[in-house]
């Protein structure tokens, strides 16, 4: 997968602006990511958003605290699925089963649920205490 980084990502009130592609290091925990930064109308950072491509085909975000509650996850996976569509039909969405609001903004778009998983031990998330996740499946 080769990306355009200058490309228009954006949707409503976010803008997704490229900020590194991460590669796989040997023996490292994650396959290679696009790192995009989410930047809202007045250019505020309000998160970040990885594009995990190869065979995981995920899609990983956080909003910062102070700007959760305003569907801006809805809006960057809305400005991601352009680049996303140029190479895949379907990504993976993730979410702590205890995560209401994120699992109500991957319903809004219109993911389909697939399981809870176990998270793997040589995962980052594994280390900061997560321990199972939903999964879904969206359908760009």
């Amino acid at each position: 997968m080769h990306a355009k980084y200058d490309l228009d990502l954006s949707s409503g009130p976010v803008r997704l602006r490229f900020d590194e592609m991460v590669s796989m290091e040997p023996g490292g925990e994650l396959v290679p990511y696009y790192h995009y930064l989410i930047v809202d109308r007045r250019g505020h950072l309000v998160g970040h958003l990885n594009l995990r491509i190869g065979t995981t085909r995920h899609i990983g975000l956080e909003i910062t605290k102070e700007f959760r509650g305003r569907s801006l996850s809805q809006h960057a996976c809305r400005a991601i699925a352009p680049l996303v569509r140029k190479y895949y039909d379907k990504v993976a969405l993730t979410a702590d089963p205890d995560n209401a609001a994120s699992i109500r903004i991957i319903e809004k778009l219109g993911a389909k649920y697939l399981s809870e998983i176990d998270v793997p031990e040589d995962d980052p998330a594994f280390a900061a205490g997560v321990v199972r996740k939903k999964r879904f499946e969206w359908t760009i």
